[in-house]
């Protein structure tokens, strides 16, 4: 395989993905073959042999988060059809999620999470959600205002109430002194 030594790639997580790539779609042996070199997916002669060549056309990672992507889930590996992509991208681009004809809206390929029928539903239950949320917010805002008023009234109360006792006390110790 490609020399990666040479710009200090052996053992990065670029490398072991070209390593990976070039396993799953030419070794019949390797436990992920059936959905990559199984279905006719091959890596182009240009980064079959050359790691350099691979890592000179698609780059570095940007991040940690990033791993191999092909844009073309039918497509092979090879420049024009792969990527550095995040787990959320490469889940919207798997093969269950294209669709060949949307029965939401009629569409034919795009994605499911991307159907305009499904987004302006998820829209419409995101909207009536967040006021929901906003009303119970006001609810709950009212709530502790009138609980906390509440509470108050009654410090004030009690304060008022215990005054009263401590005159009626006096007075009655007063009075029984005078008798």
């Amino acid at each position: 395989m490609g020399n990666a030594s040479r710009h200090g790639y052996t053992g990065t997580s670029e490398y072991d993905a070209w390593r990976h790539m070039i396993q799953r779609c030419h070794n019949p042996n390797d436990i992920s073959w059936k959905n990559y070199g199984g279905r006719g997916i091959s890596v182009c002669e240009r980064w079959r042999h050359s790691f350099d060549n691979f890592i000179e056309d698609i780059g570095p990672k940007p991040s940690f988060k990033h791993t191999l992507d092909r844009i073309n889930n039918d497509g092979n590996y090879e420049p024009t059809n792969c990527r550095w992509a995040t787990r959320q991208e490469q889940v919207a681009n798997t093969r269950p999620n294209i669709l060949r004809h949307c029965s939401q809206c009629g569409q034919e390929g795009h994605y499911i999470s991307k159907c305009p029928e499904i987004l302006s539903t998820e829209i419409r239950e995101f909207k009536a959600k967040r006021k929901e949320m906003r009303l119970q917010r006001l609810v709950n805002r009212q709530y502790r205002d009138n609980l906390e008023e509440l509470k108050k009234q009654e410090r004030q109360s009690r304060l008022e109430l215990d005054a009263i006792l401590k005159q009626e006390r006096l007075d009655a110790f007063r009075k029984k002194e005078n008798l």
